[in-house]
């Protein structure tokens, strides 16, 4: 653009070029002597004019050649510029060109982040239908459940009414049977002191029969079982495990209303009393166990108190509460296994 500005200066500076050129040569004199005179005067005016106007074309010239080195310094100047800028787009061009290149790679690599969202999206929404699949069957499957569940619970609602019910009934009935059992506990209490006292009595009246009784038992030793028939046999164990009774006669040995007791170390008394349906049949025997032993017959309670070392005195009483005299006997340890076999007469 600026080498356009600067061509019609050019072409200007050549025109009056030409024109100075022209000028010099038409001041040349002719080779006629008449009218030199005259021609020096014309040539002379003309020459000042000439002078003038070549003065005026230098001062032109000057100042075109002014105007031109000014134009050629600014066109050097937007050459510079132009080149300064031509640079900086190429610079910005080259920077603009990698960050495209940056800009391809990462876009690239984004695609490769799609494809692979893309695949995973995929492979979840398949997982998804798989999970609402399962989730519908679960689904169902607890409906049925908690159908089932309903109706069990409903079954076993009433069942629990129904045993509640039956539960309440039963605790009446033990409350009842416990009132029962506590009255009968206490009867049994106060008729257990009442006969203990009558024990105690019937032991002083034994003590002066004890010499009676063992000469009785040493002719019943000595005679003959024609003459009388014999009595039970008392067997007591000596680890105080079991007290047994055999009949040793020939007949029933009823023992309704008959009572055991043993008196302990001539301090505590314990006392057994047989029911209505109690009775021993000929050459038979009944046991009463104590509680840590399996029983064959009957349990005895309080013979768990028995203990080794300990000093017994047993006595058999009838339904006429007529005492029949026991020899003592001693408890051994558990490694003396034996019992003492007593008559009664």
């Amino acid at each position: 653009m600026m080498e356009g500005n600067l061509q019609p200066l050019i072409e200007e500076l050549d025109s009056k070029n030409l024109e100075l050129e022209r000028a010099r040569v038409s001041t040349v004199p002719p080779f006629s002597s008449s009218s030199s005179l005259k021609w020096q005067l014309v040539s002379r005016q003309k020459s000042q004019a000439e002078q003038q106007k070549r003065e005026e074309a230098e001062n032109k010239v000057r100042i075109l050649e002014e105007r031109l080195e000014k134009k050629t310094r600014e066109v050097e100047k937007s050459r510079a510029d132009a080149v300064m800028q031509l640079l900086q787009e190429r610079q910005k061009r080259h920077k603009a060109q990698r960050e495209v290149d940056t800009l391809k790679s990462q876009s690239q690599c984004k695609i490769h982040e799609v494809d692979s969202l893309r695949t995973n999206v995929k492979k979840l929404s398949e997982e998804n239908l798989k999970l609402r699949t399962e989730l519908a069957n679960k689904k169902k499957q607890y409906e049925e459940n908690t159908q089932t569940s309903n109706t069990t619970w409903k079954k076993t609602n009433d069942e629990l009414k129904d045993t509640k019910a039956q539960l309440k009934s039963k605790k009446e009935e033990i409350s009842q049977l416990r009132i029962q059992w506590e009255k009968k506990l206490h009867e049994e209490k106060t008729n257990r002191e009442a006969a203990e006292k009558e024990v105690e009595k019937l032991n002083k009246d034994l003590k002066t029969k004890r010499d009676a009784c063992k000469c009785e038992a040493a002719v019943h030793n000595t005679s003959s079982p024609s003459q009388r028939s014999p009595g039970p046999i008392i067997e007591v164990d000596l680890q105080g495990k079991y007290v047994r009774i055999k009949n040793a006669s020939k007949e029933d040995q009823h023992l309704e209303g008959w009572m055991l007791h043993v008196q302990i170390n001539s301090k505590r008394n314990i006392m057994y009393t047989f029911g209505k349906s109690f009775k021993i049949s000929p050459g038979k025997t009944l046991t009463l166990w104590d509680p840590n032993h399996p029983p064959t017959d009957l349990i005895w309670q309080d013979l768990r108190s028995l203990s080794s070392g300990d000093n017994l005195q047993v006595t058999l009483y009838d339904n006429t509460k007529k005492p029949n005299q026991l020899n003592q006997c001693a408890l051994k340890d558990d490694n003396q296994h034996s019992h003492q076999a007593i008559s009664f007469f």
